[in-house]
């Protein structure tokens, strides 16, 4: 009898132990709701009791404890794993976190460093080498709120679009130009002291309601539109003052003045951006300059954006249709005289050649339209004209072309315009923008004057 009994005792023990085992699976593959926390160092684990013979269990008493021993055990474990891959996961997490933030601030760093060289050129004589500001003219970047509350791309559009002295936000009443009157500024290198000014400023974060009336006004049509014109300003001073004047009032047999033109009174905003793209060949009879306006205004690398701004600068330099019809007849300029020839006086050039009977130097600024509208020579003329840089023509000139000699190749640059276009120019690109007049108001020894003050300059 007892023999039966034993049995009967360790069938029921073998089917407790099953129904753990099931529990236990069944706590592995289905993942239990988030276990409120527990705190780790008050859990005790309760070990599964052992079978034993007397008395006899109720059937359902040992299934009932081991269900028990079993969440009791099991949840610890399985609390204590996750833990341990929170605490690894956090340290992996915060390590990336902190490498991340190392390697962004070493590359602001360096963005700073760039912009505090760029500020010092081209801010500071009205903030400050310090940027702690000038009286009367500029105000102190590093208390500024407004600087401090905008983003380092924010700032950079503020100084690209600039602040006229009547801007409701113009605090100075000094006009702060696009730029800070820096055309050559590219958009990285306004970051680049935008970032700058970020770094220093010890408000930086900070709530600002002038900064937040700027965003406000940003949106309004009115705002776009002054935008527009800031941006086109630069853009124009940039490409198309060398052939239409710093002042949009043009410059003789060059370019025509944009103040007073019908022509881009008549047009209409997309008309102007086609005309810009197709240009205008000197053969057009409605070319009055008889000089070619090529493609994109010679500058190819002009984008879309580009000639929208272009356009809305030209029309808020030009009069309208109605003023510019009330305007007197325009006198006709007297037509350019063939000059006489230059001072017949043997001159010593700078690099010591000896030109003979005539100033090379004279011929060079008395030839219509000036040659620094689109060269540099001797540090003046143009910095963003279609045309090579001419300091360093004695150097590279023998090497230009093939079987040409210093003397030859620039003989032939000015007598056949586009025979040879070097590749690059200080704007970009080079392009064949050379007038074919030249000639014309040269003689023979003028001409070769011309080439020796060229290469000897």
């Amino acid at each position: 009898m007892s023999r039966w009994i034993t049995i009967v005792i360790a069938v029921f023990i073998v089917l407790a132990l099953l129904r753990i085992v099931a529990a236990m699976a069944g706590q592995t593959i289905e993942a239990p709701p988030p276990p409120t926390p527990r705190p780790t160092a008050t859990f005790t684990a309760t070990p599964a009791p052992a079978p034993t013979t007397t008395p006899q269990p109720s059937p359902t008493t040992p299934a009932a404890q081991g269900d028990s021993a079993a969440a009791v055990t099991e949840a610890p474990v399985q609390s204590v794993a996750m833990a341990d891959m929170g605490s690894s996961g956090e340290t992996a997490s915060t390590a990336a976190n902190a490498a991340s933030t190392s390697a962004t601030n070493a590359v602001s760093s360096s963005v700073a460093d760039a912009g505090a060289a760029l500020f010092g050129e081209a801010c500071a004589p009205c903030h400050g080498q310090d940027a702690q500001g000038i009286p009367g003219i500029g105000l102190n970047l590093r208390t500024s709120d407004f600087v401090g509350a905008l983003t380092p791309e924010e700032l950079a559009h503020f100084i690209a679009v600039g602040r006229p002295a009547d801007s409701q936000f113009n605090i100075v009443g000094i006009s702060m130009p696009p730029r800070g009157g820096r055309n050559d500024l590219t958009d990285g290198e306004l970051l680049e002291i935008a970032t700058y000014l970020q770094s220093i400023n010890q408000n930086v974060g900070k709530p600002s309601p002038r900064a937040d009336d700027y965003r406000l006004w940003l949106t309004r049509e009115e705002a776009q539109a002054d935008v527009l014109v800031s941006l086109g300003q630069t853009a124009y001073l940039r490409y198309c003052a060398v052939c239409h004047g710093p002042d949009a009032q043009g410059r003789p047999g060059l370019g025509k003045n944009l103040i007073t033109s019908s022509f881009v009174a008549d047009q209409s905003d997309a008309d102007l951006v086609q005309f810009i793209r197709e240009g205008r060949p000197a053969d057009d009879p409605l070319n009055t300059t008889g000089i070619a306006m090529l493609p994109y205004g010679g500058q190819p690398t002009l984008s879309d954006a580009d000639l929208t701004n272009l356009v809305a600068y030209m029309r808020s330099v030009n009069l309208g249709k109605e003023a510019i019809a009330a305007l007197p007849p325009a006198t006709p300029a007297p037509a350019t005289p063939t000059p006489a020839a230059a001072t017949q006086t043997t001159v010593a050039e700078p690099g010591g050649a000896i030109t003979g009977a005539i100033d090379g130097a004279a011929v060079f600024a008395r030839l219509n339209p000036p040659c620094l509208t689109c060269h540099q020579l001797g540090g003046k003329g143009s910095k963003f004209g279609p045309g090579p840089n001419l300091d360093d023509l004695k150097d590279v000139a023998a090497t230009r072309v093939e079987g040409l000699s210093a003397e030859e190749y620039v003989h032939q640059s000015i007598v056949e315009p586009g025979a040879f276009v070097v590749k690059q120019c200080p704007a970009g690109p080079c392009v064949n923008a050379m007038p074919k007049t030249y000639p014309d108001q040269m003689t023979t020894e003028e001409l070769d004057a011309l080439v020796q003050y060229l290469l000897n300059h």
